[in-house]
């Protein structure tokens, strides 16, 4: 059944479900210290904390830009927003336990911000929200460097199966070229390996180094890689910072 809000629960067989009733607005003033921080890289895992010393049975977490709700739980039933569904989750039996915590994962860069929680006590019009716990999530991206044999392979890591793209630019290059795209065509050096999240570059040469990024979506940077051959520089390995992983933008894709 769907709520007057428009929400599906999603019901353990058995369970009677009820729609929510439109909640009142709240102000999201906070007073003192700053929330604590929690992060993760992109693809991982992140657990937001909370707890409930009175403890109950509905539960809502909100994020603050937007000001939404992403996640809901009722009992046995569970609602998450749009762009959250199937990443969001409580331990089974915690509520009841006073346990709130909310488990995040892939996480994903535009998942960032600040989220509050909150349990909700009443029915009807009479719901009141009671606040928990405010948190802010940072997600960041990866910055890989790898250094390969000519004719030896590299292995390219998606990370998540939010990626979509991958992008390559040449070490002193100025412009990004599209190396692969989830449902294109694969090219015949660079291929996809069934049922995992990665890519194979067979036998990377000279011409291979620079940066390769992984993007999702959005056009966000899921991960950015530096690849230098150990032949190209009269045998020498050469050595690039890591700090130049931190200025590559893409541009004109």
């Amino acid at each position: 059944p769907r709520s007057p809000r428009g929400r599906q629960w999603l019901a353990c067989p058995g369970l009677l479900s009820k729609p929510l009733p439109p909640l009142p607005a709240v102000s999201w003033a906070r007073a003192g210290a700053p929330p604590p921080v929690v992060v993760c890289a992109v693809g991982g895992r992140a657990l937001l904390p909370c707890s409930w010393e009175e403890g109950g049975a509905h539960v809502e977490w909100r994020s603050r830009a937007p000001l939404e709700t992403v996640y809901e739980r009722w009992g046995e039933q569970t609602w998450a927003a749009p762009g959250f569904q199937g990443r969001l989750a409580m331990a089974p039996g915690a509520l009841a336990a006073g346990d709130c915590s909310l488990e995040l994962l892939d996480a994903q860069l535009l998942d960032g911000g600040e989220y509050d929680s909150y349990g909700l006590q009443g029915g009807g019009r009479l719901v009141r929200r009671v606040p928990l716990h405010s948190v802010r999530l940072s997600v960041h991206d990866h910055k890989l460097q790898r250094s390969v044999s000519v004719g030896e392979d590299l292995t390219l890591e998606l990370i998540t199966p939010q990626a979509q793209r991958v992008v390559f630019q040449e070490r002193n290059g100025s412009s990004w070229g599209l190396l692969w795209q989830r449902g294109g065509a694969e090219s015949p050096r660079l291929r996809r390996v069934p049922g995992r999240e990665e890519l194979v570059l067979t036998h990377p040469t000279p011409e291979d180094q620079g940066f390769y990024k992984v993007l999702d979506g959005h056009g966000l940077a899921v991960s950015t890689l530096l690849l230098s051959c150990s032949v190209c520089i009269y045998g020498l390995n050469p050595v690039f910072s890591l700090d130049i992983l931190n200025n590559v933008d893409v541009k004109s894709l």
